[in-house]
């Protein structure tokens, strides 16, 4: 399990199961990891991406994990990388909120089958409603603790993503809370 991050001091690496870490650019870190399940977390929580991070790791060792502080950042990764897998995306967010996230790759060809997973504290029924009808695959409320979050992961690990034109039900839609 290697995953790709920008650390709270602005060093990008990736750290892999044996925790030294290997530092390289986040562009070049793409070509040293492959056939591993691509993985997104949009976030500008640190500490909810460092979570959700390290429950995936332990979960699946065969991913590759790329943060992003923002709506814009997310975007721009999306554009210019390798289309990844998952995109876990929480719904607020500095510079662009989730829900503009969203709209945009729905709208895009390129992106729009792209599984998106909302990750968000919200348990608000409009916006789990919302997220839903605007294409999200999934609607995670965050777990207050680190083993249900793992129990979530697991459920999300389990799923064939190979094709994300499939979507669950909306009974099926919202996970934890």
């Amino acid at each position: 399990m290697e995953i790709a991050f920008k650390s709270r001091t602005g060093i990008q690496y990736i750290n892999n199961l044996s925790k030294t870490p290997i530092i390289v650019p986040l562009d070049k870190a793409e070509s040293q990891v492959n056939n591993r399940l691509e993985i997104i977390i949009a976030d500008d929580d640190e500490d909810d991406q460092e979570l959700l991070a390290e429950a995936i790791s332990e979960i699946s060792s065969n991913t590759n994990i790329r943060l992003a502080g923002n709506g814009k950042d997310l975007m721009k990764k999306l554009r210019e990388l390798t289309l990844p897998d998952l995109v876990f995306l929480d719904l607020n967010m500095p510079l662009m909120n989730g829900f503009e996230c969203l709209e945009l790759i729905k709208k895009d060809p390129k992106l729009k089958n792209v599984p998106v997973l909302i990750y968000s504290t919200s348990a608000n029924p409009d916006q789990i409603e919302r997220t839903f009808q605007d294409g999200a695959h999934l609607y995670i409320q965050k777990p207050s603790n680190i083993t249900e979050l793992k129990n979530i992961v697991k459920k999300i690990m389990d799923i064939t993503w190979d094709n994300s034109a499939l979507r669950p039900t909306r009974k099926e839609f919202l996970l934890g809370g």
